[in-house]
């Protein structure tokens, strides 16, 4: 039986008829009904803000994760992490830790093509900042954004894990290294990736600040021991930059 409420054609009125006849209006109102058709599905397929963030602090999680695996096996091979920087003869730094580790990275093809024998931004080295390891990346950086740029710094400061232009041995450090933090994500001031640039303690405790002001950016750290921890805003700044600077062993100690 067919439905007492379906429209029969010759129920529609004859002016409406004529005007879905009509040869633009009829493209009209076809044209309009597939942008709405079209409409519905797109939000149907955008993913929430809600969503995208979410999606965003996973990301970053698993890149500093790949990071902190990184450093401890750099440390494994050198029996120290390594320095934050390498400095010339004068004390000017050169090079970063980010470049150090690229052969723990799976990009020992970036690593061979840097030259250690010049600094970061000299004409040779500056390429590279096209082909920025995506471990490196922020979820949040724009096509408008220069190319090359990382929120990934490290502590750097005497007593640091990376300390300036020497890194700490594991073995000469003496708290849980799941409570030093090592890495940081900067997403106020993100930085070419190969500049030998990072974040001091006391810098921390002015970024923190800002931190709390821009929710959307994940604050989360890599730890000593590899692992990465959100960080909890509302603990004083000072309290982590303090777990930053390390305990040394006493010699003799085992």
């Amino acid at each position: 039986m067919e439905d007492a409420e379906s429209t029969r054609p010759e129920d529609v009125p004859e002016e409406e008829r004529a005007l879905l006849r009509h040869p633009v209006w009829g493209r009209v109102a076809f044209y309009a009904a597939s942008a709405v058709v079209i409409g519905v599905l797109v939000l149907l397929l955008i993913p929430s803000q809600g969503a995208r963030k979410a999606a965003r602090r996973a990301h970053i999680q698993y890149q500093l994760k790949q990071i902190g695996i990184a450093l401890l096996n750099y440390e494994a091979d050198y029996g120290q992490f390594p320095p934050a920087t390498i400095a010339d003869e004068e004390g000017r730094p050169m090079h970063s830790w980010r470049v150090l580790i690229l052969p723990y990275l799976e990009h020992t093809d970036l690593h061979a093509e840097y030259d250690f024998d010049q600094p970061w931004d000299h004409p040779l080295n500056l390429p590279l900042l096209e082909k920025t390891p995506g471990v490196y990346e922020s979820p949040w950086t724009s096509k408008d954004d220069p190319p090359g740029l990382t929120p990934c710094v490290a502590f750097s400061a005497v007593g640091t894990v990376l300390g300036t232009t020497e890194g700490a041995k594991r073995a000469d450090i003496s708290q849980d290294l799941s409570e030093i933090p090592v890495v940081v994500g900067n997403f106020q001031q993100p930085i070419p990736w190969t500049q030998p640039t990072d974040i001091s303690p006391r810098q921390w405790v002015a970024l923190h600040g800002w931190m709390v002001d821009n929710e959307k950016y994940p604050s989360v750290t890599i730890q000593a021991d590899g692992s990465v921890r959100a960080v909890d805003l509302r603990e004083p700044p000072e309290d982590l930059a303090g777990r930053s600077v390390i305990k040394r062993r006493s010699s003799g100690v085992p």
